[in-house]
């Protein structure tokens, strides 16, 4: 017979006074130990029926409806409809406004001349005109063209294309009207008894490189004196299909053709732009004196000499054929 617990017992396992209550596996286990059981080993860890599991279960106060309805009211009041103390999004920031988009602060003047003198259609542009040769522009970075007369009697006149942007001979100059092309100029007049366009002068920005401005063969490349002590390069080109005609570019340096090169207008480099070491007309238009070169067109010069009884030039193109 299992003698019964001794007094502060509770099967057999003494309680302290202020341990934690009983669980189901410490009453099995307990009981296990009172009396051996396979079966009661085996139900270990089930809950008793009838017996405490864990710790008491607390009551919760219960709040009076009223007071829960004032505190309700006073937690609205203070944080807002809709939204409790403790998740009150935090007050978004305000948004700077943008600024209103201003224009640069550019100088009239410059802006001005940039309009009506920078050309920047390419090199490929028709700029003039000669005996019926169009001529394009000898660089894509072309910022400035002024007709003038010619430094000797040879040179044929040119018929420029474009718009004209100022005219300071008006006296021996009358520009066509206005067309598809770049801005030019007509610059002051040298006191010569010679065409007003037998020359253009065009001044190049960038590394100032210098492009053929028509298509045919390269005659000539010398060096020659410029005024000032400067060594200058002269380069000559036959059109092709003009025979007849010569296009001649001055004011270069670093020239990167040969005699008998092939070239094409706008695409095969003759050299660079030359800085001059006198004022020119276009030197006024920069802050700096540009880089610039001198085109003309001539009747082209034979290098053989002229047969007195071979057949006369045309009088009407020049070209050579029996007379009519």
């Amino acid at each position: 017979m299992v003698p019964a617990p001794a007094p502060g017992r509770q099967g057999g396992v003494r309680r302290r006074s202020g341990a934690r209550a009983l669980t189901a596996s410490d009453l099995r286990l307990e009981s296990f130990v009172s009396n051996p059981d396979i079966r009661t080993l085996g139900r270990i860890g089930q809950p008793l029926r009838g017996a405490p599991t864990g710790y008491p279960r607390r009551r919760r106060a219960r709040v009076p409806r009223a007071v829960a309805r004032g505190l309700a009211r006073a937690r609205t009041g203070a944080v807002g409809p809709g939204a409790t103390a403790g998740r009150q999004a935090a007050p978004t920031p305000p948004v700077a406004a943008l600024p209103a988009p201003q224009r640069p602060v550019t100088d009239r003047a410059v802006v001005q001349r940039t309009s009506r003198d920078a050309t920047r259609p390419g090199a490929a542009t028709v700029f003039a005109r000669a005996d019926g040769l169009a001529l394009t522009l000898p660089s894509d970075a072309a910022v400035a063209i002024g007709f003038h007369e010619a430094d000797g009697p040879q040179a044929l006149p040119l018929t420029p294309s474009g718009r004209l942007v100022a005219n300071d001979n008006p006296t021996a100059f009358r520009p066509p009207a206005d067309s598809q092309g770049p801005g030019y100029r007509g610059l002051a007049p040298l006191g010569e008894a010679r065409s007003a366009t037998g020359a253009v002068d065009v001044a190049v920005g960038g590394p100032g490189a210098v492009v053929a401005p028509v298509d045919g063969r390269v005659v000539e490349v010398a060096e020659y004196p410029l005024a000032g002590g400067t060594r200058d390069w002269r380069v000559a080109i036959e059109p092709q299909g003009r025979p007849d005609l010569t296009v001649v570019l001055t004011r270069l340096r670093d020239p990167r053709v040969a005699v008998g090169d092939a070239v094409r207008a706008g695409r095969t480099p003759l050299g660079r732009g030359r800085v001059l070491p006198f004022a020119t007309p276009l030197d006024g238009l920069f802050p700096r004196p540009p880089a610039q070169t001198s085109l003309r067109v001539q009747p082209a010069v034979r290098a053989e000499p002229l047969d007195p009884n071979a057949p006369a030039l045309s009088a009407a193109d020049g070209r050579s054929g029996p007379s009519s």
